[in-house]
């Protein structure tokens, strides 16, 4: 099989490729293994990805590991400014009740 049908296939059976690349690192979908001064991005901002993490549905198969980013800005939570709402965050299929719960929104929304 080439790299494309396996990707294929596994995306039929509910698999994905978590993106992480200058998304905000999140220590349920990342596992951070390094820090680098950068004072470019905001703190806490994914700058490299060394192994692709994956996801089944809405449980998580391998976390991502990455190199993220301290010494520069402090990051707004996207998901607490304003009156932005869970589904405005840049991966919303990665969010699952739990995380609902936590922001306070209503399971029966999700």
């Amino acid at each position: 099989m080439t790299e494309k049908e396996l990707q294929s296939v596994l995306e039929q059976q509910g698999v994905r490729k978590i993106t992480a690349l200058n998304q905000p690192f999140d220590a349920n979908l990342h596992n951070a293994i390094q820090e680098v001064e950068n004072t470019t991005v905001p703190s806490g901002t994914i700058v490299q990805v060394l192994q692709d993490g994956y996801m089944i549905h809405d449980r998580l198969l391998r976390p991502s590991m990455v190199i993220v980013s301290r010494g520069g800005p402090k990051r707004e939570n996207p998901c607490n400014v304003g009156n932005k709402f869970w589904r405005e965050h840049p991966q919303p299929e990665l969010f699952t009740r739990a995380h609902a719960r936590l922001l306070g929104k209503s399971v029966a929304t999700v």
